[in-house]
């Protein structure tokens, strides 16, 4: 599967281990129909990159990639708080949510806000 890489030009501000909770659409297209077929849905643990240029999710078992979206592409982000655990929403141009819990979520924040995406 994927492993992440910087593309030219591309520089890291940060990368934190991080939850997401996603759905079967979430999945990339172009992900093995064998790999396809037996992913339900739910949580799941793996990276998430902040670059220049991008923010990135990898998955850590399989490396199979749920985000990898040009920074442009952001409307905003969000916090949630559900008795103790933060989550951080990203938001996409197309309305869809992106939600990452975990230890470093105050630090996700920041590296968001230092490539220019806003608080909704």
């Amino acid at each position: 599967m994927a492993k992440f890489q910087l593309q030219d030009n591309e520089k890291i501000i940060g990368s934190a281990t991080m939850a997401y909770n996603y759905k079967k659409k979430d999945i990339a297209p172009d992900l093995d129909p064998f790999f396809r077929k037996m992913i339900k849905k739910g949580p799941t643990s793996g990276t998430l990159y902040v670059t220049n240029q991008r923010v990135c999710f990898y998955e850590s078992m399989t490396g199979i990639v749920f985000l990898d979206l040009p920074i442009n592409e952001f409307t905003g982000y969000s916090l949630k708080k559900i008795l103790f655990i933060t989550f951080v929403c990203l938001y996409n141009n197309k309305g869809k949510e992106y939600r990452f819990s975990g230890f470093a979520s105050k630090k996700v924040i920041e590296w968001i806000k230092q490539v220019g995406i806003t608080q909704k």
